[in-house]
């Protein structure tokens, strides 16, 4: 399947998943406050399919992306919106990104046809403000964890997937994959700073959640970077 066939595919199944949402919009106890955001729907970039290294980036959630979900924005608008922020966004600074950019340098001296997507382990944030949702959101959006993150995972068959949350995404993490994850440590470091994410049948090997940029920066993130890059390429960082 090329490029073409797989954002056909990840549209297909968005568009069942937003109708649901939109349909239960009313149903949200928090949508006075300015409800939920639109999700941030992938659209992968030329190049994806035959690269060798495919790489999804977890972040925790998006901040008002694309404002207040509201039937107005279709599928086709918001690929259309991930696939302009995938081009130009890596330009923008900013913790989450400045990781996100420097993954792709040193992955791409291991493998120049590197190409990275960037998701969320929480797929539906707040439109009026920064951070975790609340749980009636969490909950109504319940299916963006244990079926649309799933099958874009076997769409997208990504090499390597780096979760960039922190251990307090765990639960989140566990609500994807309840019967089978587990978090192992790597190297000499505990958990909770980097951890081997297993969840066979559904990540590959190389999976792997360590800090949020923003706190990472200021506890060693630099080195836990480079000692997952040096998983992947199987040397001693």
């Amino acid at each position: 399947m090329d490029e073409k066939g797989v954002n056909e595919r990840l549209a297909l199944l968005y568009e069942a998943e937003l109708r649901r949402c939109i349909d239960t919009l009313d149903h949200v106890p928090d949508s006075a406050h300015g409800g939920p955001a639109h999700p941030m729907l992938i659209h992968v970039p030329e190049g994806y399919v035959e690269s060798k290294m495919r790489v999804m980036v977890f972040g925790q959630e998006t901040n008002g992306w694309e404002e207040t979900l509201s039937g107005k924005k279709d599928v086709t608008f918001l690929q259309a919106i991930y696939h302009g922020f995938l081009e130009k966004g890596l330009r923008h600074r900013g913790p989450y990104l400045n990781a996100v950019k420097s993954f792709q340098r040193l992955l791409c001296e291991l493998e120049p046809s590197c190409q990275i997507v960037l998701n969320n382990v929480i797929k539906i944030g707040k439109a009026w403000n920064k951070g975790r949702p609340p749980d009636s959101v969490i909950e109504w959006q319940s299916r963006w964890f244990t079926h649309v993150i799933k099958e874009e995972l076997e769409l997208l068959k990504p090499h390597l997937v780096i979760f960039l949350c922190g251990p307090n995404y765990d639960p989140f993490i566990r609500r994807v994959f309840p019967q089978e994850v587990t978090f192992q440590p790597l190297n000499t470091r505990e958990v909770r700073q980097l951890a081997r994410v297993v969840a066979p049948g559904h990540l590959p090997l190389n999976s792997f959640r360590t800090y949020h940029p923003n706190y990472g920066y200021r506890h060693g993130f630099t080195k836990i970077q480079a000692e997952i890059v040096s998983e992947v390429c199987g040397s001693p960082a």
